[in-house]
């Protein structure tokens, strides 16, 4: 059974929370593997895209850019949303979370794997 929490009005992607850890010396992978540190037995693969944009790196413009195309078509795990939270939570960043979710909610499907 999987559970789908949606649908609010969709929106243009603001990416206030582009380059919002910029400043912290790690690459997306290398900060996907603190994340599993901080959390066990999960592991994700499209958390990255997030991160390159957080991070602000080379690959930032290709994520914003697919995520644009897809807005509205994409399903992401409650795991992301979970990694990017304890990424941003650890890097004491948390109102960065809250853009993160205001931007980024509207345009996903969120599921969560039950069982």
């Amino acid at each position: 059974m999987q559970i789908k929490y949606r649908k609010q009005k969709r929106h243009e992607f603001k990416f206030t929370w582009e380059g919002k850890l910029k400043d912290v010396n790690m690459s997306s992978v290398e900060l996907q593997h603190k994340a599993l540190e901080w959390r066990v037995n999960i592991s994700d693969f499209d958390t990255n895209v997030f991160l390159e944009i957080l991070l602000k790196q080379r690959k930032a413009e290709i994520a914003k850019q697919f995520l644009k195309e897809h807005s509205g078509e994409l399903t992401i795990t409650d795991f992301t949303l979970h990694s990017i939270g304890i990424i941003l939570s650890r890097l004491g960043q948390p109102n960065t979370f809250l853009e993160f979710l205001q931007d980024i909610l509207p345009n996903v499907i969120v599921e969560s794997p039950c069982g």
